[in-house]
């Protein structure tokens, strides 16, 4: 098999301005909103932020949205309280603590639907909406890990900085043991919109990243992880959908038949005996594979297949009626 020749990537990275932001900033270096947890790969403005913030405190009016019960916000306040232990925002977290102790900061969980921006394809994990007696933060179904959506989603309300939010999820997620993004060094945030991306918004990720400055451990982790995402995954997701997707939808049962179907012409036309005689042999010992027809209690689904696609060749190149009635009465009448 020939080996493509191996191209090195064109060094118009060397012509690019280099970059300092990439937590605050578009490519095109427009601001991103400083509220709410949205996605590093798309980012998110001002606009797009207000836009589904009022779409959840309508939907929340309208008692549309699933608010967090009393036995759930407790398991959240036994981890924020352990999680005292660990952040580097002491303050925020245990504000946060007493805000849900005291009801004074809600939290509700709607579908993903009111978390987008259809025009723009923007989306949240998570927004808040605050007045001068309470909060209240809204948590997108799609989100993992609420705790950590919830708690990314107040220190933004508190003007901590983007990267120090994704950082303190980090620590909250190696606090949780169980957590999967655990090993990658990323939040749960982070890693689960890295797998759902599609490869090329994998590799705009990646691009960007070459052109910014800062040696920040996320950043690294994001590249890693980005990399492992285009040659594993990637890999993994294209070899199911060639032998598992494609198979069910029936593409490459219709390239079987007709690689069959031109393989028994080309047979026949050249009348070559032996290797229809091998096909022929295959299917008999397919159907019968202990040579008795009395024990054989079942045949295997894809050999069934190709003895169909085999018999429908022969009749497809049929020559006569006498041809067609002898496979009528025979389906192997070549043996």
């Amino acid at each position: 098999m020939e080996c493509p020749p191996l191209v090195d990537l064109p060094v118009y990275v060397d012509f690019l301005l280099q970059t300092e932001e990439f937590w605050d900033v578009s490519c095109n270096n427009e601001a991103f909103v400083p509220f709410g947890c949205f996605p590093i790969i798309t980012g998110a403005s001002q606009n797009e932020y207000d836009s589904v913030v009022e779409t959840q405190a309508h939907l929340r009016d309208l008692n549309m949205l699933e608010r967090m019960g009393d036995a759930e916000v407790e398991r959240m306040l036994e981890q924020l309280r352990a999680f005292r232990l660990s952040t580097q925002h002491p303050d925020a977290v245990e504000a946060f603590i007493d805000s849900l102790t005291s009801r004074t900061a809600a939290i509700y969980v709607g579908l993903s639907t009111g978390f987008r921006v259809v025009d723009s394809g923007a989306q949240f994990w998570g927004v808040s909406s605050a007045n001068e007696n309470c909060i209240d933060i809204f948590i997108s179904k799609q989100a993992l890990s609420v705790v950590g959506i919830a708690l990314h989603v107040w220190l933004a309300a508190n003007r901590v900085p983007r990267v120090a939010r994704f950082e303190e999820e980090v620590r909250l997620d190696k606090l949780m043991k169980d957590s999967p993004a655990h090993a990658s060094g990323l939040p749960v945030s982070i890693t689960v919109e890295m797998e759902r991306a599609t490869p090329s918004e994998i590799l705009f990720l990646l691009q960007r990243l070459r052109v910014v400055m800062t040696g920040h451990p996320l950043i690294a982790a994001i590249q890693a992880f980005g990399e492992h995402v285009l040659l594993n995954v990637a890999d993994d997701s294209a070899w199911i959908r060639t032998h598992s997707l494609l198979y069910w939808e029936g593409t490459n049962l219709v390239r079987l038949h007709g690689q069959v179907d031109s393989l028994v012409n080309q047979l026949l036309f050249t009348a070559d005996r032996d290797r229809l005689n091998a096909l022929t042999d295959v299917l008999l010992h397919a159907y019968d594979p202990w040579t008795s027809w009395s024990t054989c209690e079942y045949v295997d689904v894809n050999a069934d297949l190709v003895a169909l696609f085999f018999f429908t060749a022969l009749r497809r190149a049929a020559l006569d009626d006498v041809y067609i009635e002898a496979t009528d009465r025979c389906l192997f009448f070549l043996s």
